[in-house]
Parts: C-alpha cells; structure tokens; sequence
C-alpha cells in the first residue's frame, strides 16, 4: 500500500502544479499573459493544496489515497483547459506551444495512472507487481515533464507556476 500511496502523492503533486497550455484567439501582452497564466495556477493550487494535504495525512491508508487522487485528477485537467486558452505574446509562442505539449502528456499520464490504481482499487485487490512498476514508470515520465514545465515557466515568467512546481516537485 505504501507504494501504491508514493507512487500517487508524487505523481499527483507534480501534474497539479507544472501545466501550462498555450492557443486561444489574438495574442496578449506579456504582462495580461503573466497575470493571466499566474492567476490559473494560483487558483489551482488553492483547489489542489486540501486535497494534497489529505493526501498526505491518508499516506498510509490506500482507499483514501486513490479517492484524493481522484479528487485532484479534474483539477488538473480543468487548468490545462483554461491555460490552453491564453495566447501568450508572438515572441513567447514557441516555448508556450512547448509546454502546451508536455501538459498533454501529463494529462495522459493522468489517464494512465487513473487507469492502474482505479483497476485493482475497484476490486479491492492488491497491486500486482506490474501495476506497482507501471506506476512508478508514470511517476518518472511525470517527474521529467514537471522538471521541463518548471523551467518553461520560469523562463516565460509565470513565477506562480514555477514557484508550485519548484515547492511541489523538490521539497
């Protein structure tokens, strides 16, 4: 179980904190885009931050570590959703479209990692072998993409969103 719950506790946290997206209509300047993109994650942080913290009080209690999980999943998606919607300036557009990419595959490694613990969760099995490895080969693909995110925040200024990742990711 204590696997299962670290394998969680880091994915989760680290999905939570290092999207950004990238498209929408005309761009904005680049201070409504650094507004705009740091408000997004504050937010989220806000919503994520309860559920981190009783994810990390349940660390030792599985049900309670997947249904946390599952509570963070939609918020997760739901600031990809709303980043993907800011169009940073021209000049930022590349590496904005960069992490646009990345937050996919966080996003799929979301799925993925929803589809291993929901599995044997709902049958109240234990893990199997291959489901612990298959979660920790998600959680190193997911520390990779937060570590890239990080430092494309910092790089387009979203010092929000670099900042949670940062604390989130490496303590």
């Amino acid at each position: 179980m204590r696997v299962l719950t670290c394998i969680i506790a880091g994915f989760v946290t680290t999905a939570a904190v290092s999207s950004c997206g990238g498209g929408g209509s005309s761009p904005l300047s680049n201070a409504q885009f650094v507004a705009q993109a740091n408000a997004a994650c504050s937010e989220s942080n806000a919503k994520v931050e309860p559920t981190a913290s009783s994810l990390d009080e349940n660390f030792e209690s599985e049900p309670e570590a997947v249904t946390d999980m599952l509570e963070i999943i939609p918020v997760v998606e739901g600031l990809h959703e709303r980043l993907a919607r800011i169009t940073p300036p021209s000049d930022k557009q590349a590496e904005y479209a960069r992490g646009v990419h990345l937050v996919g595959q966080l996003v799929s490694e979301l799925d993925a990692l929803r589809r291993v613990v929901t599995a044997d969760h709902a049958t109240h099995a234990p893990l199997t072998v291959s489901a612990i490895r298959e979660g920790i080969q998600i959680q190193g693909r997911m520390q990779e993409a937060g570590e890239k995110l990080e430092a494309i925040a910092t790089n387009l200024e979203l010092i929000e969103c670099a900042k949670i990742a940062k604390t989130q990711m490496f303590g």
